[in-house]
């Protein structure tokens, strides 16, 4: 399901890694009810007493984390993430260099976030750290549009919107999806 994309791009993969990341977050928002326009109680405890949705919503958010970390932690071994991608622009004279260190530095505003999905990936769903429970309890739920905001405004440097939305257009929503019961 690469839709067209070169998986072999660093920039077509980020984007690849984003959309899926997004779509993961947009199904673990519609399974929780978590800012969703319209709120569907019991949607929600449908899925709380079932036991296979409730393990989807657990891969939902299980799956974003897994995503994302791919697109903002700084590594060797992510070659496509944003940070190294957004770099890149800024050496030289590069006609984004300015607008590559604006991305940057919106990216930095997001380090609070950025730690707690890499933490969170790296302490509980990756690897299960024996101390797992207790970092849990110490995990507030964010509000992480402001790091997709930074994140999409990086790719659209990279690339451009019409690229980012023409990929963005084919994720629902939360408030598009529907189970019938």
């Amino acid at each position: 399901m690469t839709d067209g994309l070169d998986m072999t791009s660093p920039v077509d993969r980020l984007i690849f890694n984003y959309t899926h990341a997004r779509r993961s977050w947009e199904s673990w928002c519609y399974m929780v009810n978590y800012k969703v326009k319209v709120e569907n109680h019991e949607i929600t405890n449908y899925i709380n007493n079932d036991n296979l949705l409730v393990h989807f919503r657990y891969l939902a958010l299980k799956d974003f984390h897994i995503e994302i970390t791919k697109i903002i932690k700084e590594s060797n071994n992510y070659c496509d993430n944003i940070f190294k991608l957004l770099k890149e622009l800024t050496k030289d004279d590069n006609p984004k260099k300015d607008e590559a260190f604006k991305n940057l530095d919106e990216l930095n505003k997001c380090e609070e976030t950025i730690k707690a999905i890499i933490g969170a990936r790296d302490k509980y769903f990756a690897h299960l750290d024996p101390d797992y429970k207790e970092y849990l309890k110490n995990v507030p739920l964010m509000d992480f549009n402001h790091c997709f905001v930074a994140i999409e405004n990086g790719i659209m440097t990279l690339t451009s919107k019409e690229i980012l939305l023409s990929r963005l257009d084919k994720i629902p929503s939360r408030d598009e999806f529907q189970i019938k019961m």
